[in-house]
């Protein structure tokens, strides 16, 4: 009885800090097709739906894109963020994405185009 009580235990505390455990996000555009904070928006293996998206400075985010793709920024702090096609990402004026690292590269596509309107990346 005590070992399926702290099973049981167990179970609860990992369902709890899954969702603040880092993770891989990767874009899909499935939701609006716009907007970073848009749940649907991303593809990640432990979550998926409004309120899955990268906002940990322990997420990693992958874009990889085949056609032209404006996102629609929000302030945030990852670890990574890698971007694989041609990306507009689109703020206000103060919006600020901070990462650890970043990776632009070619891909499966001819041009890799990053732009940034009135939002601003910083790499720490």
């Amino acid at each position: 009885m005590k070992e399926r009580k702290l099973l049981l235990i167990l179970l609860g505390l990992a369902l709890i800090a899954a969702p603040v455990m880092a993770g891989v996000f990767t874009w899909d555009g499935d939701g609006d097709g716009e907007s970073w904070d848009d749940g649907f928006n991303w593809n990640a293996l432990r979550c998926y739906g409004e309120g899955c998206y990268p906002h940990y400075d322990s997420d990693d985010v992958v874009i990889e894109v085949s056609s032209a793709t404006d996102i629609y920024m929000i302030s945030e702090e990852i670890d990574s963020l890698e971007v694989q096609g041609t990306v507009d990402f689109i703020g206000t004026g103060s919006e600020e994405l901070t990462m650890n690292s970043i990776i632009i590269a070619g891909g499966n596509t001819a041009t890799t185009t990053v732009s940034i309107d009135d939002a601003t990346i910083v790499r720490e």
